[in-house]
């Protein structure tokens, strides 16, 4: 009897030489954009978009938009009543001649709120405005007006209809630096008609750790009613920067108690190589209650797309791993958004780049594998100045003891830059009438522009996974039978397999193998003749025709099967190390019934 293999079958196959002629690109199915269109001229460095959870086909979003006449920065609202096809502009705030940090939510009933801060000459001396719509953001009314919320993300909770504004305290002014604060994560709480203010709530453990920025981001409703919020802090050390990834959730309560964990932490030694300190993004699967992060993990070529999730309302975490991109391991992945789709899947949108106009949707199979991208926005081919995104600053010599009184200015110094596609922050992904609907910002020398593109979810990448039957994958073992080959005009690997039944039930066809994960350490590798013609994690074969009869009985083995794969190589890592581990495959085994549990599984002692 052979012994029983582990629950998901890993093969590593191993040929020493390769040299490969030819590199024919496949791909697995592309997400379809149905819809491009220009949701609103101007720079906009600072915006997100949300959906009304009770009629997809309502959007809003909620921005920072720059005046370039008036050099300054102003508060606005799009809505959408058509799923994002048509966009008009229905609020504007320009209480000051600096208004920004806004947030958006959706509540019940097609209740929506807009949080805005305008600024006076000191961020003491803000006001947090918070306007409520009735009508899905076509109208709006102001109805509550507070103290300044540095760095707002906001959410309604699901059980109380009550609003959660998360946002930046600042403790006071840090001694050893003039020009920086010290801050730690507060929370509002308005009423559903946005008329009454709780808070502010706080959290004394990150009022102690004397961060010197901290800055809340992607605020979510659970379905217990209480509200989590992604986090990321830095402080200066003598080494350079540390730096925090974490979550703060607050309950339902009406003094909720704010609850802090850290995910990840880093020691930034030159902290101008990282570009990536804020480019992590929080979602949540309602469905499984799971919270997932994808964020960036490194500088330079050293950095990864890692991935976790939490199935505890953010207060555990698994590991962090990084998500297979064969493409390019090592991509500069900007401002990213992320929300669950359908098929055990999320949806990624990102720019190539800090500042690039290169934007990028990909989808993440099981959470694990990163599809072959889309490109929504190509880059400027050279360097470009928009005029609407310039912005001048004036420092006089007066006013730069305030904040360098180690070496005051003895002039007048004028500062103008470009914000060209610059973006600040951004949420830019959301569900809209059973599509994705993606929202970023890029523009060239004519101007910039908010663009929204509405894209289908029909491919088969995306489709929900078939309910094949059960997963017997405990009853089954995977032995090598027919031997492996490697045409290296082709770039074809062909392994051939079989599978025995070692449970105490016979297992009922269909018979299929579903691939969990997919990767080589020498290159790109995907699927090649795959029954439902994906090449990444959720390819399936059906080994059905290789049973005889119309079940595989128990101690029987299928006769052999053989499955290919397509590798590419660069020809520098030909030779090199990598080349014994080409392969690395996670195999799933699903068929109707039968040994679907411990219990049913023979003794491997046998």
């Amino acid at each position: 009897m052979k012994t029983w293999q582990p629950s998901v079958w890993h093969a590593t196959l191993v040929l020493l030489t390769l040299m490969l002629t030819q590199n024919p690109s496949i791909r697995a199915q592309q997400l379809h954009m149905e819809e491009k269109v220009p949701a609103a001229d101007g720079w906009h460095p600072w915006y997100e978009v949300k959906s009304d959870p009770e009629n997809g086909k309502n959007l809003i979003i909620c921005s920072t938009r720059w005046d370039a006449d008036l050099n300054a920065p102003f508060g606005q609202v799009y809505a959408s009543s058509d799923a994002g096809i048509t966009w008009k502009s229905t609020l504007e705030d320009k209480s000051t001649r600096w208004v920004t940090e806004h947030s958006c939510a959706f509540g019940p009933n097609h209740m929506a709120y807009f949080i805005s801060e305008a600024q006076d000459s000191k961020l003491e001396l803000g006001t947090t405005r918070l306007f409520v719509s009735t009508d899905s953001g076509q109208h709006w009314s102001e109805a509550a007006k507070t103290a300044w919320a540095d760095f707002s993300t906001s959410a309604v909770s699901a059980t109380s209809g009550r609003l959660y504004v998360f946002y930046q305290v600042i403790d006071g002014r840090n001694t050893t630096k003039p020009n920086w604060t010290y801050g730690s994560l507060g929370l509002l709480i308005f009423s559903p008609d946005g008329k009454k203010i709780a808070g502010p709530f706080l959290d004394s453990a990150m009022a102690a750790a004397r961060y010197e920025g901290v800055y809340p981001t992607n605020a979510i409703s659970l379905r217990s009613g209480a509200v989590v919020a992604l986090y990321f802090a830095r402080t200066t050390i003598p080494s350079g920067w540390k730096t925090v990834m974490g979550i703060v959730r607050a309950d339902s309560a009406m003094a909720p108690i704010l609850e802090t964990t850290d995910i990840s932490q880093s020691i930034l030694k030159n902290p101008t190589e990282c570009f990536n300190f804020l480019d992590g993004s929080l979602t949540y699967d309602p469905e499984d209650n799971k919270l997932i992060i994808v964020y960036m993990d490194g500088c330079k070529d050293s950095n990864r797309l890692l991935i976790t999730s939490s199935a505890d309302e953010g207060r555990t975490w698994t590991k962090s791993v990084a998500l297979s991109d064969p493409d390019s391991p090592h991509r500069r992945i900007a401002v990213p958004s992320l929300i669950p789709v359908s098929g055990e899947g999320l949806a990624l949108l990102w720019e190539e780049g800090l500042r690039s106009g290169e934007w990028m949707l990909s989808y993440i199979r099981n959470y694990a594998a990163l599809e072959p991208p889309v490109e929504i926005s190509s880059a400027a081919s050279a360097t470009q100045v928009s005029n609407d995104s310039l912005l001048t600053t004036v420092f006089s010599a007066e006013s730069s003891k305030d904040w360098n009184a180690s070496n005051p200015l003895s002039s007048i110094k004028v500062l103008v830059r470009s914000g060209m596609n610059d973006v600040w922050r951004a949420s830019g992904l959301a569900r809209s009438d059973g599509k994705i609907l993606a929202l970023w910002s890029s523009g060239d020398s004519d101007g910039m522009r908010l663009f929204s593109g509405v894209f289908s979810l029909s491919s088969d990448s995306l489709k929900p996974r078939e309910n094949r039957g059960d997963d017997v994958t405990r009853t089954t073992s995977i032995f090598s039978k027919g031997g492996q080959r490697f045409d290296s005009e082709t770039g074809t690997l062909t392994v051939c397999l079989a599978l025995e039944n070692q449970g105490n039930h016979p297992i009922r066809l269909p018979v299929q193998l579903e691939v969990v994960n997919l990767s080589s350490r020498a290159g790109r590798v995907c699927v090649l003749n795959s029954t439902n013609r994906l090449n990444g994690p959720g390819a399936v074969w059906d080994i059905s025709d290789s049973v005889t009869g119309d079940r595989l009985n128990i101690d029987s083995a299928t006769d052999p099967f053989c499955l290919s794969f397509h590798l590419e190589v660069s020809p520098k890592d030909i030779f090199a190390p990598v080349s014994d581990g080409l392969l690395n495959l996670d195999l799933r085994v699903v068929a109707p019934g039968a040994g679907i549990d411990g219990s049913n599984r023979k003794d491997s002692t046998q």
